[in-house]
């Protein structure tokens, strides 16, 4: 039964160490010693808190090993985070089991470094929450061109619209439309959703013309509510080199 149990702990992948009921090392696998930089005959008959630089010195699994031994229990998947000397902050896995071997009480302690899976982890759920935003954010930019769109076509639809106004009203309708197709393509783009990034086109462009645009796309919505909107503008034309869309989404 020893031979066949000695057989497991060592054919074991992951690092498992075997205590006895005062916490001394009685075994530890190849995996163990390879994953810690110690040798297997510094190791057993050591005190399992005194091995290495006393890495294994962690209060939180002081206690936990203390209870499996008291109540004769054992304690799955505890994660432990720890700066190893000599290899690191690591996180691991602990996976604790009481044994009654003969004229002994035994732990055997399973050790699984999980820093690289929660690392993974912790950069798929950032992903994640930047896909949500960058959709959240575009669904917002995706209603300002509807609305706009939508005042410009009661424009129309009025019975006391003229030909300006009309002409106008399809003009921005254009404008808008445009612009809509633009966010769709944003909202196809899997490698922006993916990054959190929206595309800028950047180019000189008069700041005050697009001010002005945006305020009489607003026209309807601004007299509708019986708004009333003063614009101060210089008289020169203000050029940047910027983003029309981007900048009219700003001001709106």
């Amino acid at each position: 039964a020893g031979d066949y149990a000695e057989a497991i702990v060592e054919t074991a992948h992951e690092p498992l160490v075997v205590l006895d009921s005062s916490l001394r090392v009685m075994r530890v696998n190849e995996a163990f010693c390879r994953a810690f930089n110690v040798t297997r005959q510094e190791s057993e008959h050591a005190l399992f808190y005194e091995l290495g630089n006393r890495q294994w010195d962690i209060p939180e699994l002081r206690k936990l090993l203390d209870e499996t031994l008291g109540a004769s229990r054992s304690f799955q998947d505890h994660e432990v985070t720890h700066d190893f000397p000599g290899i690191g902050q690591k996180t691991m896995r602990l996976n604790a089991r009481h044994l009654n071997w003969p004229e002994q009480s035994l732990i055997l302690l399973a050790i699984e470094d999980v820093t690289k899976d929660n690392a993974i982890l912790h950069a798929l759920r950032n992903e994640e929450t930047r896909k949500n935003e960058f959709l959240a954010m575009l669904g917002h930019e995706l209603r300002n061109p509807l609305a706009a769109m939508r005042n410009a076509l009661h424009v129309i639809e009025h019975k006391n619209a003229d030909t300006a106004a009309i002409a106008n009203a399809n003009a921005i309708m254009r404008r808008q439309l445009d612009i809509e197709v633009r966010l769709v393509d944003d909202l196809l783009d899997l490698s922006r959703i993916t990054l959190g990034v929206i595309a800028i086109e950047r180019k000189p462009i008069d700041l005050l013309n697009v001010i002005r645009t945006v305020v009489e796309e607003m026209r309807h919505a601004i007299n509708a509510r019986h708004h009333e909107l003063t614009l101060a503008l210089p008289a020169e034309i203000l050029f940047i080199d910027g983003d029309a869309m981007r900048i009219a989404q700003v001001a709106t």
